[in-house]
């Protein structure tokens, strides 16, 4: 059975950034798995959105922690972003990198993504080709023990 609790402390909702956190509490190692999902509104400000998501990060577990979500930055452009910047030097890393956003008279772009801390926990990750909607759904799957 899976026991989990919602992570209050790293919720939020702003102009910026939405998420939600749960942590899975009955893991055989003792250590907690933080998963979470974040939205960022196209029509928020990136900027701010950058230095929310890093004091976000900051606040995270060291280890075991996953957040899915529509980041709304394209991760297949060219240019080393500060986004990417964010997510590296707080120990992160993106699972996708492939398009995930289809929009007709659009680039393909990966707007949407998974990011981790514990890479050595995934297993295999990717996206769904079924469209539904211009969105590719994203997954993850990672071992977990559970007591």
């Amino acid at each position: 059975s899976l026991l989990f609790s919602e992570l209050g402390l790293y919720n939020q909702c702003s102009p910026n950034l939405e998420s939600l956190f749960i942590s899975i509490n009955n893991t055989s190692d003792q250590s907690p798995v933080t998963i979470g999902v974040l939205y960022r509104p196209p029509s928020g400000d990136e900027h701010i959105f950058i230095s929310e998501l890093n004091v976000l990060l900051q606040k995270l577990p060291l280890r075991n922690v996953h957040i899915c979500g529509d980041f709304n930055i394209d991760l297949l452009k060219n240019s080393k972003s500060k986004f990417e910047d964010v997510i590296y030097s707080n120990g992160f890393a993106p699972l996708i990198s492939i398009a995930t956003h289809h929009k007709p008279g659009c680039i393909p772009s990966c707007i949407d993504n998974i990011l981790t801390n514990s890479t050595d926990s995934v297993t295999t990750s990717g996206i769904c080709d079924v469209i539904s909607g211009h969105h590719c759904p994203v997954f993850c799957t990672t071992f977990i023990e559970l007591n």
